[in-house]
């Protein structure tokens, strides 16, 4: 996957938090929006439009941003509610770099798609004990 399909495939996908993103998607992405806002500062200058104008893009690119963590982390095997440590400064973007560099789990072993795992195999939320799903009802 090279940058322009990396960002393109986040932005089709902006909504998506089921489903896996590649490591190459992620930072791919996180490159795009470094970018933008270096571009954005350099264009305006320090004026304060010019921060509002990069606040705005990344505000805009919160939902995107959000679903391609969360898809990211479950192609390393891990929870998407993980992005929750991401509310801890310093520490938690610290945790989450970490988390997000991690090698991605075969598809065949990843618990979002085992029978027997903890993630639903239909929408892939989280079972808390049991096999029924509490969000699409699917056993």
């Amino acid at each position: 996957m090279n940058f322009s399909q990396a960002v393109a495939s986040v932005y089709r996908n902006f909504a998506t938090f089921n489903g896996r993103a590649s490591r190459a998607e992620y930072w791919y992405w996180t490159l795009y929006q470094i970018l933008v806002v270096l571009v954005l500062s350099v264009i305006t200058g320090p004026s304060p439009a010019g921060s509002d104008l990069a606040y705005g893009f990344l505000i805009i690119n919160l939902l995107p941003g959000l679903a391609v963590g969360a898809r990211r982390l479950r192609d390393a095997g891990l929870s998407p509610y993980l992005l929750i440590i991401g509310i801890f400064p310093i520490v938690g973007a610290i945790i989450l770099i970490v988390l997000f560099c991690m090698k991605p789990i075969p598809a065949t072993t990843s618990p979002a798609t085992s029978s027997t795992g903890r993630y639903c195999t239909t929408c892939g939320s989280p079972r808390f004990g049991g096999t029924f799903c509490p969000n699409c009802g699917t056993n």
